[in-house]
C-alpha cells in the first residue's frame, strides 16, 4: 500500500525486516510506517498485540501509549501556533502566566527554552506545594508545583533533559488559546494532520484496537503490564497514545506535506526550521542537540536526521525524519526499553530508512569529521573544582596533564581532550562503568564530559549529557 508513488517501497522487503527482528528478539509485536513529504509511503505490522490474545494482530493502526514522543507532539503544535503569528518561540511565556506565586521567575524563559531543555529547570517530578484545588489538572501541577521547582541553571544556560519544560509549554499553550490543552492538541494538529486514533485520553484510547504493554519479571517471564502511566497532570510530556500510521503523518506534517484544513502546510518553512534547527548541545561524544522538542542525530550520508524515541515499561516508540531528503519512519513495539533490543531496534530502523533512500548512519560530531573543534577551548585547570547535582554524589574535577579527571569519591574516570568543550572516556574506562550517571548515553559508546560558560569560569560540566552546576 503506497500514498506516494514518487518512492516506490516494496512491501517484501518491509515484511522482511520485520519478520527478522521478531525472529532475533523477544517482543511480541510491532507495527511501522515509512512516509516522505508526500505522504505515508508504506506500512506493515507482525506478531501480536498481546500474549494473552495470539488472535490478534499487530497493525499499523494498532494504538499505544507513545511515552516522550508526547514532547514532540507539544512542540509540534506550538510550531503550528507560531506559523499561524499566534506564538513567538523567543517571548517571555510570563507574558502568559496568571497572576500567581514564581510567576516572576520566568521574564527571561521562553518556549523555545522550555522545549529544548534549557530552561534551567530539574528533571521532575516535583510535588504539589499548593492546598488549591483546581478543575484543571494541568493548570494545578503546573501552578502549584512546576512554576516553583529548582532550577540549576539561567535559561538558556545549559542543556537539562526536563519533562517539567515540556509541561509548563503545554499549560502556555493552553493559555494562548484559551483552550483546554486536550482540546487544543486535537484541533491544532490531531484532526488537521489526520491522526485519527490519537488521543490524550485512555477511555478514548481503550475504543481503539489496543496493544497491551510486556515487561519481563524477575523470574524472567514477559507478562502484560495492566497499568498505562497516563496523567492529564503531565500530559504534554508522556501523556499520548497513538499508533504507527498516525506517528508517520506527525512526521508527514514535519516534513511540510500535510495541508491541514486550510490548504496550506500546518508548519511554514520557517517554524520547521525552528523545530529541527539545534539550539542546545546535549555535550556527549555523538552529534546530539535539541531543536524545540525534537533532538537532532544521528548522519545519514552527510545530512542529519531529526527525531525522538517514547518509552517506559511495557511498550517503545520512535520517530526519526532526514528533513533534507524529505524522508522518516515510524515505529511501535509492546516490549518496551531493554539495553539488549536497542542494537536490533535500531539496525532494523536504519534498514527501513535505507529502503526510502537513506545512506549509512553516524553520530561523529563535526569536530571529529571535519577536524576543526571550538575557538573557544578552556584551559583544564580552568574546570578544576566541585560540581553537585541535587540528588547524588558531588563530582570533583581535577585537572591533569592528559585532560581531566572527574571523581564522586567512589568512581574516579580519566577524559581525554576530543575537541572543543568535549572531553571523551577511553573505552576500556568507559566499559568499566556500569551506573548511572557514569555509564555513557545508550548511543554512545564513550563516557563525556562537556564543559559549558565562559572560558576562564565555567559554570556547569554535563556528564553524559546530565547538569551538574558549579559549587566552588
Amino acid at each position: 500500500m503506497t500514498d506516494d508513488p514518487h518512492r516506490c517501497v516494496d512491501q517484501r522487503d518491509v515484511d522482511a525486516i520485520l519478520d527478522e527482528f521478531l525472529r532475533s528478539v523477544d517482543v511480541p509485536g510491532v507495527a511501522v510506517s515509512l512516509f516522505t513529504s508526500k505522504g505515508v509511503t508504506a506500512r506493515a505490522a507482525r506478531g501480536v498485540s498481546s500474549l494473552e490474545s495470539p488472535d490478534i494482530a499487530m497493525t499499523p493502526r494498532t494504538v499505544g501509549v507513545v511515552h516522550s514522543l508526547s514532547k514532540v507532539m507539544t512542540g509540534t503544535a506550538v510550531g503550528v501556533l507560531a506559523a499561524r503569528g499566534q506564538a513567538d518561540l523567543d517571548e517571555p511565556i510570563v507574558r502568559h502566566l496568571p497572576n500567581v506565586a514564581g510567576r516572576d521567575r520566568f521574564a527571561d524563559t521562553t518556549m523555545r527554552h522550555l522545549l529544548s531543555h534549557s530552561a534551567g529547570f530539574v528533571r521532575g517530578p516535583v510535588p504539589l506545594l499548593s492546598e488549591a484545588t483546581r478543575r484543571d489538572p494541568l493548570e494545578q501541577y503546573v501552578l502549584g508545583a512546576c512554576l516553583g521547582a529548582p532550577r540549576f541553571a539561567e535559561p538558556g544556560e545549559v542543556f537539562g533533559y526536563s519533562e517539567l519544560g515540556i509541561v509548563v509549554a503545554g499549560y502556555v499553550l493552553q493559555r494562548i488559546v484559551r483552550k483546554p490543552f486536550v482540546q487544543a492538541m486535537r484541533e491544532l494538529l490531531f484532526e488537521p494532520a489526520g491522526m485519527h486514533r490519537t488521543t490524550l485520553d485512555p477511555f478514548v484510547a481503550m475504543t481503539f484496537p489496543l496493544c497491551q504493554q510486556h515487561v519481563r519479571t524477575s523470574s524472567g517471564n514477559l507478562v502484560v503490564r495492566r497499568r498505562f502511566d497516563a496523567n492529564l497532570m503531565t500530559a504534554p510530556s508522556a501523556g499520548v497514545f497513538s499508533c504507527a500510521e498516525d506517528l508517520a503523518r506527525l512526521g508527514v506534517v514535519h516534513l511540510r506535506g500535510d495541508r491541514g484544513n486550510r490548504g496550506r502546510p500546518l508548519l511554514t518553512a520557517t517554524a520547521a526550521g525552528h523545530l529541527h534547527e539545534p539550539c542546545v548541545d546535549v555535550g556527549l561524544d555523538i552529534e546530539r542537540g535539541y531543536g524545540v522538542a525534537i533532538a537532532s542525530g544521528p548522519r545519514y550520508g552527510d545530512v542529519l536526521s531529526v527525531g525522538h524515541e517514547g518509552h517506559y515499561d511495557g511498550n517503545w516508540s520512535k520517530l526519526q525524519l532526514i528533513p533534507d531528503l524529505g524522508i522518516g519512519a515510524a515505529w511501535l513495539d509492546n516490549r518496551g526499553e531493554d539495553p539488549t533490543l536497542r542494537p536490533r531496534r535500531q539496525e532494523c530502523f536504519d534498514q527501513l530508512l535505507h529502503l526510502l533512500g537513506a545512506g549509512e548512519r553516524s553520530w561523529q560530531r563535526d569536530e571529529e569529521i571535519t577536524g576543526t573543534s571550538d575557538s573557544a577551548d578552556v584551559d583544564p585547570a580552568a574546570v578544576a573544582g566541585t560540581y553537585g547535582r541535587l540528588a547524588g554524589r558531588a563530582l570533583t574535577i581535577t585537572a591533569e596533564p592528559n585532560g581531566l579527571r572527574a571523581t564522586d569519591g567512589v568512581t574516579s574516570v580519566e577524559y581525554a581532550h576530543l575537541g572543543g568543550r568535549l572531553y571523551v572516556a577511553s573505552p576500556a574506562a568507559t566499559g568499566a562503568l556500569k551506573h548511572i550517571p557514569w555509564a555513557p548515553d545508550p548511543d554512545s559508546t564513550r563516557s563525556a564530559l562537556s564543559v559549558v560558560g565562559p572560558a576562564r569560569t565555567p559554570t556547569h560540566v554535563l556528564l553524559n549529557g546530565l547538569p551538574y552546576p558549579r559549587l566552588r
